[in-house]
């Protein structure tokens, strides 16, 4: 003890361990105790137990131990670390080990998935031939294809040994089933061949045996033939047949059909014959039609004994056909046939090609003209209305037939011109249709009168007026008539010739004139230079008394009513008509209205009149106006009221328009007067009054009184109402 400090002597680093007893006395953390915490694989044994590399105590360092391996120890373990056990969990269900059942030389076990040996082999191929285990997951999850991991000499790549037993290759076949046709070598006789086997189908066309029958010409093989059995040797057979690749006794025929197997006279080519009770073509009679010897026989379905042309060639009689003759004009019917005596009916009974000949032929006058419809078929029965000739082109129509005169109804009347007939071929044409319907020609009435100096008297019904001018004044008193431009104003018109008079008058009767264009007229009477209508009496009666519809009133005169004129509480209504280019040397250039008259128009024009005095296109002096869907428009006049004049009595306008008319004075579209003891009324309602250069000239709407009223500017869609008694318009 050099120093004198008491110390062991021989524990230097004095942690109570003498050196012969600890493995370094130089570092007092060192020290035999298994308490001591060690670190493993550093090169230093920190608890002095001579271990510093074998930790699971195998006697197996770890295999990358870099330091001096004790002398007590084997180098390679792989499997050394406990802390690495969760990296060394075995596969497909197999037990768990230990690190300490890890080292080189230990026993492995095969499929877990760890090397427990130490020796790096595939643990999922145990025969080492390249080729994976098919019974267990590798480590990847997946199976192999070595169906016996024990030989090297079986798996996918092995060629195999036919008929071993052993599925060298691992293909899973049968190994006695080299063909793989599902049939083994002890039963397929061809086991090298998989179109081969019991189960194969005989085809014909080869020398093969597919089915191993031991036939080549099996029943029912494919492409086969069906042959029949033919005893007579006539190449038809009976019914019992089979299907051979080749011909094959007693299956010699190949065609069916032989009726008798016995003879070889008789089959389906035999030629049937008249001289012999046998059926000798088996068509299943002996009675066929075109057999050797037959007889013509002609159908006779109604059994009267003649025969019409069908016919057919047999043995004998056969069904219908049963007549020796062709002479039966209807052998539908047992009572037409040659010899019968001729019946009033219509038909040829005795078929000599005439038809009720000698008897006297009727045809249907439908119509009644005496004459027969030509299209009709005629018959010996006389019934009503029958006639005996039958040249009626049309037998509808009582007013056409042969030599007919011509009317104006839109019919060829004369059926010798029917063919060539046209509309024109009734041009100044002019029918009358009385009350009970009766027709006439009226053209030569009309025609006579060419300068129109003399009036004609319409009188009740109809007068038809076909295309043309016709110079005439018509007048109507007390009757109920119908004056019809058939084809239209553009081509029909009623112009007056003469130096005065209206050219339609009509007093107290109902008349309507529809079609015309009325030209020409002079009032000279003082009102309507183109038509008049009055009523005697002190109320219109209960229906238009003239109605004009689909008419063109233009170029005509008079003091008042240039165009027309209701007079005496006359009712005229005007329809789909045209009052223009009229002149009134006092009032009203279109339309005058007085005495409490009632004048209509819808969808009518009122245009490009003109009258001296007031009311350039209407002036209603008394009574009621009423304007639908009707424009009045480029009238003009010389005082007031452009459009209308309203003296006395009640206008409405109602979806129509007073537009572009001039008045001199006042009111270039509508003026009320200012009677004293009178009221003048004005209604609008949507009625169009024109816009900018259409408005009328001057004002739209004048209002007298005890001044001028004037309403400038009303627009295109108006409606408002103006009174003389307020002497307003409102609003």
């Amino acid at each position: 003890d050099a120093d004198c400090a008491g110390d062991d002597d021989f524990d230097q680093d004095l942690d109570g361990y003498p050196r012969d007893l600890e493995c370094d006395d130089l570092d007092a953390t060192r020290f035999p105790d298994p308490s001591v915490l060690e670190l493993w694989y550093d090169g230093r044994d920190d608890n002095c137990d001579g271990n510093d590399g074998d930790q699971d105590g195998d006697g197996y360092y770890i295999a990358d131990y870099a330091f001096e391996l004790p002398s007590a120890y084997l180098p390679g373990d792989c499997y050394d670390d406990v802390a690495d056990i969760g990296l060394w969990v075995p596969l497909n269900g197999l037990p768990v080990f230990g690190p300490e059942a890890a080292y080189p030389a230990a026993p492995d076990t095969a499929y877990d998935g760890l090397d427990q040996d130490c020796a790096g082999g595939d643990d999922f191929d145990q025969d080492l031939d390249g080729f994976q285990t098919d019974a267990y997951r590798d480590s990847g999850g997946s199976f192999g294809d070595d169906c016996d991991d024990t030989l090297a000499t079986t798996n996918p790549a092995a060629t195999e040994s036919w008929y071993d037993g052993v599925d060298a290759d691992c293909a899973g076949d049968d190994d006695f089933d080299q063909d793989h046709d599902a049939y083994a070598s002890d039963t397929d006789c061809d086991d090298t061949s998989a179109s081969i086997s019991p189960g194969a189908l005989e085809a014909c066309g080869n020398t093969v045996d597919e089915d191993c029958s031991g036939s080549d010409n099996d029943a029912g093989a494919v492409g086969c033939t069906p042959f029949y059995a033919d005893s007579d040797g006539d190449g038809f057979g009976a019914d019992a047949s089979t299907c051979l690749c080749e011909a094959e006794a007693p299956y010699l025929g190949t065609s069916a059909g032989d009726c008798d197997d016995a003879d070889a006279s008789v089959n389906p080519d035999g030629t049937e014959s008249c001289a012999t009770v046998a059926d000798d073509d088996c068509d299943g009679t002996t009675n066929a039609v075109g057999a050797v010897g037959c007889t013509t026989w002609y159908r006779d379905a109604d059994g009267d004994s003649y025969g019409a042309a069908a016919n057919q060639c047999s043995c004998e009689e056969d069904g219908d056909y049963s007549a020796t003759n062709d002479d039966d004009c209807n052998d539908a019917s047992s009572t037409v046939h040659p010899g019968r005596s001729e019946s009033c009916n219509n038909i040829d009974d005795d078929c000599d090609s005439s038809i009720d000949e000698g008897l006297t032929v009727y045809y249907a006058d439908d119509d009644g003209d005496t004459y027969g419809d030509d299209a009709a078929s005629g018959g010996c029965a006389v019934t009503t209305g029958a006639v005996t000739n039958n040249d009626d082109c049309d037998d509808s129509s009582e007013r056409v037939y042969p030599g007919a005169e011509e009317l104006c109804d839109g019919e060829a009347n004369d059926c010798a011109t029917a063919s060539t007939w046209t509309s024109a071929d009734e041009d100044q044409t002019v029918s009358f249709v009385s009350t009970d319907d009766v027709w006439s020609d009226a053209s030569t009435t009309f025609a006579a009168i060419s300068s129109a100096s003399t009036a004609v008297y319409v009188e009740s019904g109809t007068y038809n007026f076909c295309a043309g001018t016709y110079y005439t004044r018509l007048v109507a008193s007390a009757d109920t008539t119908d004056i019809v431009g058939v084809y239209g104003a553009d081509v029909t018109t009623l112009q007056n010739g003469a130096t005065t008079g209206s050219v339609v008058s009509v007093t107290n009767g109902h008349v309507l004139l529809s079609g015309f264009t009325v030209t020409g007229g002079k009032g000279g009477s003082g009102y309507g230079g183109g038509i008049i209508g009055s009523v005697t009496g002190t109320s219109p009666s209960a229906a238009p008394h003239l109605e004009i519809e689909d008419c063109i009133v233009t170029g005509n005169t008079a003091p008042r009513g240039g165009g027309v004129s209701s007079y005496g509480h006359g009712w005229i209504k005007l329809v789909r008509t045209t009052v223009e280019s009229n002149t009134a040397t006092t009032d009203g250039g279109g339309i005058h209205a007085n005495t409490g008259a009632d004048v209509t128009l819808e969808d009518s024009f009122v245009q490009d009149n003109t009258a001296t005095g007031d009311g350039g296109g209407i002036f209603l002096d008394d009574g009621t106006l009423t304007i639908t869907r009707t424009d009045i428009v480029g009238n003009i006049t010389g005082d007031d009221g452009g459009g209308v004049f309203i003296d006395t009595g009640t206008a409405t306008c109602s979806a129509g328009g007073v537009n572009s008319n001039e008045a001199t004075d006042h009111g270039g579209g509508v003026y009320l007067s200012n009677q004293s003891s009178t009221t003048a009324t004005f209604t609008s309602v949507s009625c169009d009054f024109g816009t900018g250069g259409t408005d009328n000239v001057s004002n739209d709407v004048t209002v007298k009184t005890s001044g001028y009223q004037d309403y400038a500017s009303y627009g295109a869609t108006a409606s408002f109402v103006c009174s003389n008694a307020s002497g307003l318009c409102t609003p």
